[in-house]
């Protein structure tokens, strides 16, 4: 169904949208006229005060001037004095005269001006004579201002050694000052304090305080020892006219272009309403096909993730019951055997490992698909992890007459690697090699740099060789490409896990082949930057049992009856050992309150606890804290088996475990300690 657009909000929008950015545009601009403005005016009031300050500084420095040349001349000082006094005086001064101090106050011994009504020999008593008393102890003068008889002047105290200088001026803030000067282009008014107050004011360009209309400001300086403050304000606008106008030109300019813009696009919209009509039609269209095209990728998520969770949980149930098999097996074969049962026993270890093989990779795979794989990624030298290979394939090499040979390039060379997953690699390309070999050829093996930053390690048979098109198709899991290789042992799934394997690693892997002239396999893989390490196998370390103790106990934590007696006709083996059996964590840690053992055989799958619960409620016991705790589990991860391990266990073994294996550690935990000579 054909959608109809409205159109007229859409172009009422669109003039709203432009109307706004025009007032928000003029507001700027506004804002920083008014900017441009304050900042003239800062400009203006720090002239003015600096004006005013120069003028004060130097009629100062005029008066201080006299007085000291004055006094230079005590015969002649009077008439020195008022020979330079006018030069002073006509710097604003009404009158000025140096005071002497007397036991009574301060006697006039030279004045000019006589504005103040003051003559020489008058005597200043009260008020004036602390004035003057202060000043004289002043540092750079004193200010002060004195209503006196209805009338206010403003007085200059300088210390003259040890007479005193005075000026005064009258002065009526009532009347506003010329707006020439300093104030022409300023409204103003001086106070003779630090903070503007009424009864400071010296002088306004003001009828009524304070200053009203515009942007005002205040700025202080000092005059001798006080602190003077101006407050400022415009008279009128500072930046020019254009500047002024340019918030206003530019909201009307925005308005008419919204206007304009507003009727265009109206004009456009209706003109591709039709068009907008089919784009709908399309894009409901091609939303459904993603709709159906997320659904069956979460279908296929959903899959692949149930075929995961199978496969795990698949692997778990087969290793249980695989134990009991594989482990009777090798107990039997540790027994005396007639020569008719050895090979029925050998035959239920070989197929019996050779399924395990295959419920290893089809779990890696599963793994590795779900992103699940951990990989401890570290510089790993080549030719020590091809020789860890080689030596497990050395034995059926040697039973097809096959000969091993180590080319050149593998010495010094280490690749950033998992190093149990590169040997799993090289194994896997070893065994292929072995296998698919004829009878009497050559195995070789080299490695060779690619490009300063890769290395290829190659394996190089003698075999029949494989067809151009199913090079890719040998990489496919349970693919086993050739009629004729029926007959050889093998699931098709070992060349698909080691490529994601490679793969995962940041590498790659690969073949060339040509039919008639065997086969090369390679993997590359990144340089590594550092050395390999030298490679140290970790050892268990399990206490021995200390001398006196009695016979040594082994208490086996499992639900599993078959891997229950597997363990006790295993043990048994020992002669002395006595195996105690606990079929839940919480018995398992009742027994151990209650009786020593020489050591504990803990599964991790059991009824009421975890096995990790188990261990850790051991460790944190005093009682149980020093037993050895050997892990016995189907869960064959990494992870888990390293974080066990961090958390207190001795040894861990994965099920189907070697029985010599077990038979070794449980020795080594109940074997009496060495006596001490």
């Amino acid at each position: 169904m054909m959608r109809k657009r409205t159109l007229r909000p859409v172009s009422i929008g669109v003039l709203l949208l432009i109307a706004g950015l025009s007032v928000v545009g003029s507001v700027a601009l506004r804002r920083v006229v008014a900017g441009d403005e304050r900042k003239l005016l800062n400009e203006r009031g720090a002239e003015v005060s600096a004006v005013l300050e120069s003028i004060f500084q130097q009629e100062i420095s005029s008066a201080r001037v006299l007085a000291q040349v004055a006094l230079a001349d005590p015969a002649d000082m009077e008439k020195t004095f008022r020979a330079g006094a006018p030069a002073v005086l006509e710097q604003g001064a009404g009158s000025l005269g140096i005071a002497r101090p007397t036991a009574h106050g301060f006697v006039v011994v030279a004045e000019a001006g006589n504005a103040a009504g003051l003559r020489v020999g008058t005597t200043i008593t009260g008020h004036d004579a602390a004035l003057l008393r202060a000043g004289r102890h002043a540092v750079a003068g004193m200010t002060a201002l004195v209503n006196n008889a209805g009338t206010r002047r403003i007085s200059l105290y300088l210390p003259a050694g040890h007479d005193v200088l005075f000026l005064y001026s009258s002065l009526d803030p009532r009347i506003p000052v010329s707006a020439s000067g300093p104030f022409e282009s300023l409204r103003g008014a001086l106070y003779a304090s630090r903070s503007p107050r009424a009864d400071t004011l010296i002088m306004t360009t003001e009828r009524q305080l304070p200053i009203q209309g515009g942007p005002t400001g205040t700025v202080t300086f000092e005059v001798g020892d006080d602190v003077w403050s101006l407050v400022y304000g415009v008279k009128g606008p500072l930046v020019d006219g254009w500047s002024a106008n340019l918030p206003w030109l530019v909201l009307g300019a925005g308005l008419g272009l919204a206007l304009l813009m507003a009727v265009l696009f109206e004009t456009l919209a209706r003109r591709q309403s039709y068009a907008h009509n089919l784009v709908d039609e399309r894009t409901r269209s091609l939303q459904e096909a993603n709709a159906e095209l997320r659904a069956a990728e979460e279908a296929a998520d959903r899959a692949n993730r149930s075929k995961s969770e199978f496969l795990s949980r698949m692997s778990h149930e087969l290793r249980t019951p695989l134990n009991a098999i594989l482990g009777y097996a090798q107990i039997l074969q540790m027994d005396p055997l007639r020569d008719d049962q050895e090979q029925p026993v050998e035959q239920i270890l070989t197929s019996g490992r050779h399924l395990l093989e295959l419920i290893n990779e089809v779990l890696d795979i599963s793994r590795i698909e779900v992103g699940r794989l951990t990989l401890s990624i570290e510089p790993v030298g080549v030719a020590e992890v091809m020789e860890t290979a080689l030596d497990m394939v050395r034995p059926t090499a040697a039973a097809h007459a096959i000969s091993l040979v180590v080319g050149e390039g593998l010495d010094g060379v280490a690749v950033q690697a998992d190093r149990q997953r590169l040997r799993q690699i090289l194994l896997n390309m070893l065994s292929n090699a072995v296998k698919y070999n004829q009878p009497g050829g050559r195995v070789t093996v080299g490695c060779e740099l690619l490009d300063g930053h890769s290395a290829r390690i190659s394996v190089t048979d003698t075999g029949p060789g494989i067809e151009p098109e199913h090079h890719e198709l040998v990489f496919a899991p349970f693919e086993r490409c050739g009629k004729n290789q029926a007959h050889v042992e093998g699931t098709g799934i070992g060349l698909a896990l080691s490529r994601h394997l490679a793969e995962v690693m940041q590498g790659s892997m690969g073949l060339a082949s040509r039919p008639g002239e065997g086969s090369t396999f390679w993997v590359d893989l990144p340089l590594a930057v550092e050395p390999a390490p030298p490679v140290e196998e970790p050892r268990p370390q399990i206490p021995g049992q200390r001398r006196g103790e009695a016979a040594p106990s082994v208490l086996l934590v499992e639900d599993n009856p078959a891997n229950v007696g597997l363990v006790e006709r295993a043990l048994a083996m020992l002669g002395n050992v006595r195996v105690l059996t606990a079929t839940s964590g919480r018995d398992a840690l009742e027994m151990l309150r209650g009786e020593p053992v020489s050591a504990v055989l803990l599964d991790l799958h059991l009824p009421d606890l975890t096995g990790e619960q188990v261990l850790k409620a051991l460790r944190d016991d005093p009682r149980t804290d020093r037993i050895p705790v050997v892990v016995v589990s189907a869960d064959a991860t990494e992870g888990q088996i390293e974080r066990l391990l961090a958390a207190g266990a001795t040894a861990y073994l994965t099920k189907p475990f070697d029985v010599r294996q077990l038979l070794d550690i449980v020795s080594a935990a109940t074997a009496p300690a060495t006596a001490t000579p």
